[in-house]
């Protein structure tokens, strides 16, 4: 149910867009959940992780150039980019970004000089949202959709909940708003609405 079907070099201009858009997506919308607008560089043009937002930007740009449906695209690539994202948060991991707040778990990640917080005892929310995404990854493939579209809301919403949940844990945010959220929450609350309502729309016309 979750197939389409696609004339030429499908894969291949897949990866164009993706090689394009994900470092960039990333690399600008990393430092703006970091820092907020002010932290954006002007003419950067890198990144080194597989992004969420990047990956949704290069899926856009592949069906407004190649005509198709965004709803169906968005269905198709919904688990990948799960499956995707918990691999990029592995990476993070062994990084060392993205970290969480101290804590005296028996599971807490100590890293050497010369991190930030080196030597504290942090919660490994990396490993958190990895193991999140895989979940996601996991329904979203079992799962057996009933209209055009709702793979991807259903990535959304849950990715967003579990996202802003997990922001609480976080403990590499250099401002927050309205005392203690930071601009992730605050994106995530949007997306929340939205793809709720997205699938409520829907519900109702069935």
């Amino acid at each position: 149910q979750n197939r389409i079907d696609c004339q030429g070099n499908f894969l291949s201009h897949c990866s164009d867009c993706l090689t394009m858009f994900i470092p960039v997506g990333h690399q600008h919308l990393d430092s703006l959940f970091q820092h907020g607008w002010d932290g954006i560089p002007r003419g950067t043009i890198s990144g080194d992780e597989i992004d969420f937002h990047g990956a949704t930007l290069a899926g856009v740009v592949y069906a407004r150039r190649h005509g198709l449906r965004l709803a169906q695209l968005a269905d198709v690539f919904a688990p990948a980019l799960a499956l995707g994202h918990a691999f990029g948060r592995f990476g993070c991991f062994f990084e060392g970004c993205c970290y969480g707040k101290v804590c005296s778990l028996p599971w807490a990640v100590t890293y050497p000089v010369p991190h930030a917080v080196a030597g504290q005892a942090l919660h490994p929310t990396q490993l958190y949202e990895a193991a999140g995404n895989l979940v996601i990854f996991a329904g979203l493939t079992l799962y057996r959709k009933r209209f055009t579209g709702q793979i991807w809301w259903l990535y959304v919403l849950a990715y967003s909940v579990m996202r802003f949940g997990l922001e609480f844990l976080r403990g590499d945010y250099a401002r927050h708003y309205f005392g203690s959220l930071t601009i992730g929450q605050l994106v995530a609350s949007v997306l929340i609405v939205v793809s709720a309502l997205a699938l409520w729309k829907h519900r109702v016309r069935s």
